[in-house]
């Protein structure tokens, strides 16, 4: 086996684990922020939000650490996607690959303010006699609907619509695993367009689209997992039936 195909092996390798934990912790995410937003969902009024927010729950908190670490296991994926696919299609993987970053700094910069910034704001400043300070400290919110980080984490989404769809292109020109990813990714990037369209409108109905997108990313992670399941194992099998190497001797 040369250098060359062992190194292809090891790259087939790492980005399967890659994925994969990507997919647990979007699984975890999954049962974790329905059960938060349903507590955040509980509360009447304004205040007994603030209030909340000033002593977060764990739960709460593990949302957006969740969150946070999907975000940097999805760049780590995109990143894997693209050194697979740029020899291949070059022009596709580098405008994919391009808007990653600002996916990535958007949302941790969104899901990291909701357990540091936002509640240490709370806690030290008296927001019930200053309606202006209020009313900001309220767009910082991730989870109020219309709020300034809700309209910047759906466009973030809409923005890794891009990179979904150039991958996606490369995908579907790989195994069978690859193309049910394509048309996965590409159904993410229709859903979250729609979401960031009702984000900005206001509609809840189209809002969901963002819950959607996430839903259906799960599983074009899922068979992106078993793209490079399917291309290790045709790997090692190519090299199990690889001729064994003989030496002759010329007789005397």
């Amino acid at each position: 086996m040369t250098m060359a195909e062992i190194q292809k092996k090891e790259f087939y390798t790492k980005a399967k684990w890659i994925t994969f934990i990507l997919f647990l912790l979007l699984i975890a995410w999954g049962i974790v922020s329905p059960i938060s937003i349903a507590e955040i969902s509980g509360f009447k009024t304004r205040k007994e939000f603030i209030q909340f927010l000033s002593d977060t729950t764990l739960l709460y908190q593990l949302n957006y650490v969740l969150a946070t670490l999907m975000t940097f296991f999805s760049v780590a994926m995109f990143s894997a996607l693209y050194l697979e696919s740029r020899q291949e299609m070059p022009l596709e993987s580098h405008i994919g690959i391009l808007f990653v970053p600002m996916y990535a700094i958007t949302n941790i910069i969104v899901y990291g303010s909701q357990i540091s910034i936002v509640p240490e704001i709370i806690k030290n400043l008296e927001l019930s006699n200053n309606m202006i300070l209020d009313h900001w400290v309220f767009q910082m919110l991730q989870s109020v609907h219309g709020s300034i980080f809700n309209i910047v984490n759906s466009f973030a989404y809409a923005v890794l619509g891009i990179p979904c769809i150039c991958f996606a292109i490369a995908l579907f020109k790989k195994n069978m695993m690859g193309k049910i990813a394509a048309v996965l990714l590409t159904l993410t990037t229709i859903a979250s367009s729609i979401g960031f369209i009702g984000a900005n409108i206001y509609s809840d109905t189209l809002i969901e689209g963002i819950r959607i997108s996430s839903l259906i990313f799960i599983f074009a992670v899922l068979f992106i997992f078993l793209h490079y399941v399917e291309t290790e194992r045709k790997l090692k099998h190519a090299k199990d039936n690889e001729p064994l190497q003989t030496v002759q001797f010329e007789e005397n």
